[in-house]
């Protein structure tokens, strides 16, 4: 949205809607997500929203190969900073 809110809904497999899968999985509502993006990329599993400063944040599958949350959960339920930025 034009006002930097990121809205998910539809399946929440891995959480990729950050939320717990196992408390919902199929998000039939659109639901905010975060606050102050100016991007957002969603793939299988995962989604991921550059903030105004730069971080980029995500939620999802997180195990194997993938790993791209940053952390060793191998679920990411709540969105998370990977610790990575557009900003050098």
């Amino acid at each position: 949205k034009t006002d930097g809110t990121a809205w998910v809904w539809g399946s929440n497999v891995y959480g990729s809607c950050g939320i717990n899968p196992n408390q919902a999985y199929d998000i039939l509502k659109p639901r905010m997500l975060s606050e102050g993006n100016i991007d957002i990329a969603v793939s299988y599993g995962e989604c991921y929203v550059t903030k105004a400063d730069g971080s980029i944040w995500g939620c999802g599958k997180n195990s194997g190969r993938y790993a791209l949350c940053g952390k060793g959960e191998e679920n990411q339920y709540t969105l998370i900073s990977t610790g990575k930025s557009l900003n050098k």
